[in-house]
């Protein structure tokens, strides 16, 4: 693929990039087809935006986080494997090939130096001292999953191949080695590994005037006699079970716990604790990872209770022994 010739972006001031994050109302992907997953914006959407931005969000835990050794110490280990990279960042070796999804290293999940959601928790990693990797895959391009200098400096790295959501790429201005832009339903493969790009019930959008206009989703990974799930941000819906009957049973669910309060705001967006559950079960995956949580503070809630919330609700749907709550940086084998 050719490298888009776009012009260097101005920089921009507080107040421009304050309505950025702040983004309302815009077009409707490709993909936004599925009737369960089109909602309309949830009520009280710019409070919580306010919110995020200005307002003080309870952070009485962070996640605990390795240091760069030890991780790289224990990515060494070889075999198929996940590490969590923080808030919704992992890296995967899965049938020989290392892909890395939703990396996010900056200060704040924001476009404010000064403003929106700070890093809770020093991470292992930047984009300089990442690990060798093969692939580059994203959910969807909010903030918080999408940190624009971190991910092209990832993307420069000789080789790589970059699979996006569908519009993702050319909006952005993100070009990799190879670079493929996939609606629901689509998949490619690489080396020993196939992703397949699958429904969530989410949105995308970094502006006031591009809401839902890439399309956002989550992630099948086949390799080596192995399936992960990728769920990236979603609330609960029909499409966990179509993803279980269609590419299950998975080895392991990664998903998200975190910034589900308020429920007025997040229900069309983040699944609640009890909600992980259910839709891990319906994935038909045999263990569950959490993430999204305790990196930045996302939600009303505070930070700490997401993991604590998605254990309880395990423990009384009976598969407590299946949910990892990992470390930043830990190697979890498959």
């Amino acid at each position: 693929m050719t490298r888009p010739n776009r012009p260097s972006p101005r920089p921009m001031g507080r107040r421009a990039a304050a309505l950025l994050l702040l983004g309302a109302a815009g077009c409707a992907p490709d993909g936004d087809h599925h009737p369960a997953l089109s909602q309309p914006p949830p009520d009280g959407i710019l409070a919580d935006r306010l919110r995020l931005l200005f307002g003080a969000v309870p952070a009485s835990a962070a996640a605990e986080a390795l240091g760069r050794e030890a991780a790289l110490a224990g990515w060494r280990g070889g075999g198929d494997a996940v590490m969590w990279l923080g808030h919704a960042g992992v890296m995967l070796r899965l049938g020989g090939v290392v892909a890395v999804v939703d990396p996010v290293f900056g200060e704040r999940a924001s476009p404010l130096p000064g403003l929106g959601p700070r890093r809770l928790v020093p991470l292992p990693f930047d984009a300089e001292s990442l690990p060798p990797f093969d692939l580059l895959l994203l959910t969807h391009d909010h903030y918080d999953h999408l940190e624009l200098p971190s991910f092209r400096a990832l993307a420069r790295r000789p080789g790589v191949a970059c699979l996006l959501p569908l519009r993702v790429a050319a909006l952005r201005g993100i070009a990799c080695a190879r670079t493929e832009a996939l609606g629901w339903g689509e998949s490619r493969s690489l080396g020993g590994l196939t992703a397949t790009f699958l429904p969530a019930r989410h949105e995308s959008g970094r502006g006031l005037f591009d809401h839902r206009v890439t399309l956002w989703g989550a992630w099948a990974l086949e390799g080596g006699g192995r399936r992960v799930y990728l769920a990236g941000d979603s609330a609960h819906g029909p499409h966990f079970a179509e993803a279980g009957a269609r590419h299950g049973p998975f080895d392991l669910a990664v998903m998200g716990v975190g910034g589900f309060l308020p429920r007025r705001t997040n229900h069309h967006h983040h699944a609640s604790p009890e909600e992980v559950i259910e839709g891990f079960r319906a994935l038909r995956a045999r263990r569950l990872m959490l993430v999204h949580w305790g990196t930045y503070p996302m939600g009303a809630e505070d930070t700490g209770a997401a993991p604590a919330a998605t254990l309880a609700a395990a423990r009384a749907a009976g598969v407590e022994g299946a949910v990892i709550v990992p470390r930043i940086g830990e190697t979890i084998p498959l």
